[in-house]
């Protein structure tokens, strides 16, 4: 029946970790009950049975409470609207993965089943997973964060879990680990030889938004899972299926959704790890599966990047092309290979691609209220050693002298010195 179907003695945590007293007993509480179908969306009765099995509680009725109230209620509803999307590639993942299908209901504790939530801690996605945490599943830089890929985020929030639970032994403590973390988890048992979530509850061992997380969770599963019996709104809707598709170069996913027909709000949605609104090279694109053939084609036949060139001017660096176009300097970079960045002179010509429709820069220009001096180079000199001397600065100077900030000068050369005036 699956390495899952039976609870696991927890001997060899004990004795990795010290986390359980020898010779206790472990808890006869029962967690895992016969096997369950994927859970049906659209039904309004749910699956046969659970594959949790949690007796009545306390802290579970509380937490039943709350959300049967008109604004748990309304909350939930929304969680789960949101979920419909991604709810059959998680089941799907769950199930098969041998895990409790329940955990499907794990992002609406975590994120009411937003891509984009970000905790006040700083937790981000579906799962909430956290920058320190996210290693080695997940990554992060300028153009992307995986936290916010659904697919990348559930199946590291599947690893995590199976890996808590290959540690505990027991469904309701990995939870708990997943929670507060597995560390803290481990120390909590070992330090009051207790290893049932209930009795680490009653007794105020575990952290308080732990107690209430767990509790929560278990009552979104008895609610949500029998969503018309408790007045929440069912869908009849077809399961979604998604497809990825890679791509070897920038891809908008603004001009994707024109090009193609797809939503623009599905794309970004379903990509929404796409910091920029931009698939990057050697990235996959998440798209609903009945549009693959018009997006294959699309991502085949044309461009899908906007673009606009830019002539350099006296004062330009690519530093702050990148902060005002709004861009990533690495995405210059590959547009504009071989340019280095103190090589730039006025006139060159740069391709800029653009995140949004932006107008060129203003070209830079010197204050009003100047003095001038000239001065002659000497031998060793640079433009930032003139700068200092004059009080002046290296911006001033090259763009008076129509030269790049990172121009090379020598020794003869004639150059003009904006000061700026001192008020007596």
């Amino acid at each position: 029946m699956g390495r899952y179907l039976f609870r696991r003695e927890v001997l060899a945590c004990i004795l990795l970790s010290a986390a359980i007293l020898p010779g206790e007993e472990a808890p006869s509480r029962p967690l895992r009950t016969g096997p369950a179908e994927v859970p049906s969306w659209s039904h309004h009765a749910g699956p046969r049975g659970y594959s949790l099995r949690v007796p009545p509680h306390p802290l579970i009725e509380a937490e039943r409470e709350r959300l049967l109230s008109r604004e748990g209620k309304t909350w939930l509803a929304r969680s789960l609207e949101r979920a419909r999307p991604f709810w059959h590639f998680i089941s799907l993942s769950i199930m098969e993965a041998g895990l409790p299908w329940e955990l499907v209901y794990l992002p609406v504790v975590e994120s009411a089943y937003n891509v984009r939530a970000v905790s006040r801690s700083g937790a981000v996605g579906l799962w909430q997973f956290m920058e320190n945490s996210m290693h080695p599943w997940l990554t992060k830089n300028e153009w992307i964060d995986e936290r916010r890929d659904f697919v990348l985020s559930t199946r590291a929030a599947i690893e995590k879990l199976s890996y808590n639970y290959s540690v505990l032994g027991d469904w309701l403590l990995a939870l708990a680990a997943y929670n507060c973390g597995l560390n803290r988890m481990l120390s909590i048992i070992h330090l009051t030889g207790l290893t049932d979530y209930f009795a680490l509850a009653e007794g105020g061992h575990l952290p308080h938004q732990t107690t209430h997380y767990v509790a929560r969770f278990i009552a979104v599963v008895e609610i949500a899972s029998q969503a018309a019996r408790h007045g929440l709104p069912i869908s009849w809707e077809e399961p979604w299926e998604w497809e990825g598709l890679s791509v070897d170069r920038p891809v908008s996913l603004r001009l994707l959704s024109a090009r193609t027909g797809v939503p623009l709000d599905i794309l970004e949605e379903a990509n929404a790890s796409f910091l920029l609104g931009i698939a990057p090279p050697s990235s996959v694109i998440r798209i609903p599966r009945h549009y693959a053939p018009a997006v294959r084609e699309a991502l085949e036949s044309v461009p899908l990047m906007d673009i606009t060139l830019h002539t350099v001017r006296t004062g330009d660096t690519l530093s702050a092309l990148s902060r005002y176009y709004g861009i990533p300097l690495s995405l210059l970079y590959l547009y504009n290979p071989d340019v280095r960045p103190r090589a730039l002179t006025p006139g060159m010509t740069l391709i800029i691609p653009l995140v949004s429709p932006r107008t060129p820069p203003p070209p830079p220009a010197l204050p009003a209220s100047l003095r001038w001096e000239h001065h002659t180079v000497e031998e060793g000199e640079s433009l930032w050693r003139i700068a200092r001397t004059y009080g002046s600065t290296v911006e001033w100077i090259a763009l008076a002298n129509g030269l790049s900030p990172s121009a090379v000068i020598h020794p003869g050369m004639r150059l003009k010195i904006p000061v700026p005036l001192v008020e007596e």
